[in-house]
């Protein structure tokens, strides 16, 4: 299916999910994770996973796409996500010994990044700092305005040695 025929499905599933379920202006973080679920078995996780977290044809860019992400995360994707990406990491070290780490934020808002924030501490957790080696570069790009919030709260997971050395990796391009 390609990036496009996936949109569209996930955008039609959501659309029929919010006409079966008016849309909450207040406390909906519960209808978002039932969305989600809706997606996730609709889609199927395989597929998601692989259009979350993929490297880019031919290169060492491992890159990590937030706008499919947000579609069908929940606490109860976060293992096999997370091992997928483990899995990548894997990959990248034996195959082009460095990786340039690209994360795509677009649409990334504030109440999505406290909606994420457990699922970036328990991945965090169980990568810990066995690939800190392979990662050449981490680049933001799509930043939004609250990007520093974001890089705290990495730095307050990975802790002060590990985080000043993602410091000189890391690269953040704003959105435009």
């Amino acid at each position: 299916m390609s990036d496009n025929n996936l949109n569209n499905k996930i955008q039609s599933i959501q659309d029929q999910y919010y006409q079966e379920n008016t849309k909450h202006r207040f406390f909906k973080k519960a209808q978002k994770i039932d969305c989600a679920n809706k997606v996730l078995s609709e889609v199927g996780m395989n597929e998601l996973i692989g259009r979350t977290v993929y490297y880019k044809e031919g290169t060492n860019m491992l890159l990590l796409n937030y706008p499919v992400f947000k579609t069908f995360a929940t606490d109860d994707v976060c293992g096999p996500l997370t091992d997928y990406f483990i899995e990548l990491l894997k990959y990248g070290k034996k195959y082009y010994n460095s990786i340039d780490l690209r994360i795509d934020f677009d649409t990334l808002t504030i109440t999505g990044f406290e909606r994420y924030k457990n699922f970036i501490k328990m991945s965090m957790s169980k990568i810990s700092n066995k690939y800190d080696d392979v990662i050449k570069t981490c680049t933001i790009v799509n930043a939004p305005s609250f990007t520093g919030q974001i890089i705290s709260l990495f730095a307050s997971i990975i802790g002060p040695t590990e985080f000043t050395d993602l410091q000189t990796k890391l690269y953040v391009i704003s959105k435009k």
